[in-house]
């Protein structure tokens, strides 16, 4: 892949994808395009550290490069009634 949803005059025709995952026992819906990594799903790594890092109350997470934002919307979602 050579070009990214950040490329700044992408020429990639847009490739728009619905997708549904379960995280951390809730259920997301994602909206994804051509250039963005894991666009089909979340990748296995991501639900791994999604599935089993252990949060604090009072915790900070800085998450970089979230692309469609499957680690930074389970992490903030974390702790929030069902």
């Amino acid at each position: 892949m050579s070009e990214h949803y950040y490329s700044k005059k992408p020429t990639t025709a847009h490739d728009l994808q619905t997708i549904e995952e379960q995280l951390r026992g809730r259920k997301f819906t994602f909206v994804t395009d051509a250039g963005v990594f894991s666009k089909k799903g979340v990748d296995y790594g991501s639900k791994l550290l999604i599935e089993t890092m252990e949060l604090t109350e009072d915790a900070s997470v800085l998450d970089v490069g979230r692309g469609y934002g499957p680690i930074g919307l389970s992490v903030r979602s974390h702790g929030e009634s069902r």
